[in-house]
């Protein structure tokens, strides 16, 4: 299983998104917890959204943690961070899956 700490971009072709879908095609199973949710790429403009809140990233990375996911995770996928709280999550996350 695959972690993908990534952007959702949900009009674009771009982030996480296309990470996780180009995975689940070969059959591999993922987990995907978004840095920021936009509504299309910023090249075409304002995007809409924003970065998620330090708080729910972690909330989620703690909920996929409580669940005994950790243990199953075998490649962690990062791409865009918003904030230095989701560097340092992600940072606290790997070395978690590391240690399992």
């Amino acid at each position: 299983m695959v972690l993908v700490l990534s952007s959702l971009v949900s009009g674009s072709r771009v982030g996480g998104a296309v990470s996780v879908s180009a995975l689940q095609a070969r059959g591999i199973d993922t987990m995907h917890v978004p840095t920021v949710l936009l509504g299309r790429h910023p090249g075409w403009g304002d995007p809409g959204g924003g970065a998620i809140a330090d708080d729910l990233f972690s909330g989620a990375l703690g909920g996929i943690e409580a669940n005994g996911l950790f243990a199953l995770t075998d490649a962690v996928l990062t791409g865009y961070f918003a904030t230095p709280g989701q560097v340092r999550r992600a940072a606290e996350a790997i070395d978690a899956i590391r240690a399992v």
